[in-house]
């Protein structure tokens, strides 16, 4: 604390001077204080998390109803009416699909006879007047496609179509024949000769005792064989006498039957097994000459080792004669 004289002329000054110290005394406590409050919060530890508290998810069914607003709900009646008219849509469309698959069929068929007219293997099976009238019927069909085929039905398209597939079939089938006729013959006629070989070797080469296994199998077998030669021959003879342009009498189909037929017989005969029967004899005098032939056989083994036996002796004997007698040669050699 000062004391200072109020009768001081620089009394004043004074006072100026105190109150400027008291002012910078004050800011520097606010400072200080400041100072330390900031250093406080600086130092002091983050606060703990609050808890978040638990959600559960749980699902449920809400009741929703639906509304519509600005639109005309149908009744029932109008429901059933656009189910018809749907049944109605479709039933159309699938007609009219059909139609159109039936136009393209037979404006393909039209194309077909066009080309096979003048196939070499179809012209040596048909006459000329036969190819005229398959030529004739698919240019009508192709004319009528042009002018009514759009508002044709589908029963009078189909009708058009057999028309035409009826003669193209039976000349076509002529050409089918034509070109597999001598193949399937010769296979049917190959598996004839050898399945008639091995009936043969059957009886043959085993008695009717031993074939008592096979006896029904190789009796169809030998009966549907001898069918098929027979029948193989007529209509190879009847076939043969046609001309190229009649219909086949010796089609494939029947010859691969008759071969299919064969072949299965044959297949149930060679399942079953034939064995030879063995023979033995109980003629005595059989048995004795074997007994005689038994001691004659033993007598001559015997006789066999004793040969043998005396054999490397007479050897050995044959030897050193010879070495003298080569020793006597050389010696009347060296004389001469």
């Amino acid at each position: 604390m000062a004391i200072y004289n109020s009768t001081n002329p620089a009394y004043e000054k004074y006072l100026e001077e105190l109150s400027a110290w008291n002012e910078a005394m004050q800011t520097a406590e606010g400072e200080a204080t400041s100072s330390e409050s900031e250093l406080k919060s600086a130092t002091t530890q983050p606060e703990k998390p609050k808890k978040q508290p638990k959600y559960i998810a749980e699902r449920v069914t809400l009741d929703v109803k639906t509304m519509y607003t600005g639109a005309n709900a149908l009744n029932a009646d109008d429901i059933k009416q656009a189910h018809a008219l749907f049944r109605a849509m479709d039933t159309h469309d699938e007609a009219s699909k059909e139609r159109a698959t039936n136009i393209y069929n037979l404006e393909s068929l039209t194309y077909e006879v066009q080309e096979i007219i003048y196939d070499e293997v179809f012209i040596k099976v048909t006459t000329q007047g036969e190819r005229d009238e398959l030529e004739s019927k698919a240019r009508q069909a192709s004319e009528w496609i042009e002018k009514d085929g759009d508002s044709a039905s589908v029963q009078d398209i189909q009708a058009r179509y057999d028309e035409l597939m009826v003669v193209l079939d039976g000349l076509n089938y002529r050409k089918t024949q034509f070109e597999r006729r001598e193949e399937v013959a010769e296979a049917l006629d190959m598996h004839l000769v050898t399945t008639r070989k091995l009936v043969d070797s059957y009886r043959v080469d085993y008695t009717g005792e031993e074939l008592e296994p096979v006896k029904g199998a190789l009796g169809d077998l030998e009966e549907a064989l001898s069918e098929a030669e027979a029948w193989f021959e007529k209509k190879k003879a009847e076939q043969t006498a046609l001309a190229l342009t009649d219909d086949p009498v010796l089609t494939t189909e029947d010859m691969e039957a008759r071969d299919k037929q064969v072949q299965r017989l044959l297949a149930r005969v060679l399942t079953k097994k034939v064995k030879k029967i063995q023979v033995t004899t109980t003629d005595p005098a059989a048995e004795g000459g074997n007994s005689e032939r038994s001691s004659q056989d033993s007598r001559q083994e015997k006789g066999d080792a004793e040969d043998n036996a005396n054999g490397g002796a007479d050897s050995e004997t044959r030897g050193e004669s010879e070495g003298r007698d080569g020793n006597a040669a050389e010696y009347a050699h060296d004389e001469l």
